[in-house]
């Protein structure tokens, strides 16, 4: 009974957004084996690579699954390889997996706080890096944490909010009052 209680508003929610997704297909003009084939290929690329990103908010969810449908709906009216190109590309991007970076083996400067991540290399070890992160530990840990986990460990967003449970949004805000306590302290900039 306790299982029942935990999943079914997942399960009435899902269902929900199925249905919607079937009918915005019909609706389009797609042909139901389409939007099926799509809608399974998708489940399972995202079930192969890895747990997908969720959003907290339930109507959050429900537009971006939206949109996400209506386009790779859409592009089955186009072509039908395409949209299964697009579908197994998307499915892979939505976990959160996906780096340019990566994709292309190349490591330029695609971080507004590039600066600070080499001055912080440089100080390394020093006393007076070593007085500011005791400083910043004590006056906020979630702030320390976020500063430990991507000027020291050089951790990207996506894990950073995976392991503090927190939304991108939040993590550039820390980072802004990083740079300026940074800047402050050491005056670098």
């Amino acid at each position: 009974m306790e299982i029942i209680k935990k999943y079914l508003p997942s399960i009435i929610f899902n269902t929900v957004e199925f249905l919607l997704l079937f009918g915005i297909s019909a609706v389009i003009g797609v042909v139901w084996y389409d939007s099926i084939s799509i809608l399974l290929l998708f489940t399972l690329v995202r079930c192969i690579v890895g747990e997908g990103k969720h959003y907290k908010s339930p109507k959050l969810c429900l537009i971006w699954s939206l949109l996400t449908f209506v386009i790779l709906f859409a592009t089955t009216k186009i072509s039908y390889p395409l949209a299964i190109i697009l579908t197994i590309f998307y499915a892979i991007a939505q976990t959160g997996k996906v780096d340019v970076k990566e994709m292309f083996m190349w490591k330029g400067s695609n971080t507004n706080y590039e600066y600070i991540e080499k001055f912080i290399k440089k100080m390394q070890g020093t006393a007076a890096l070593r007085t500011f992160e005791e400083k910043l530990e004590n006056f906020n840990a979630r702030i320390y944490d976020v500063y430990k986990y991507r000027f020291i460990k050089g951790y990207t967003f996506h894990t950073i909010s995976e392991i503090m449970d927190i939304d991108n949004r939040r993590i550039s805000e820390m980072l802004k009052a990083l740079e300026l306590a940074i800047n402050l302290y050491f005056d670098i900039k």
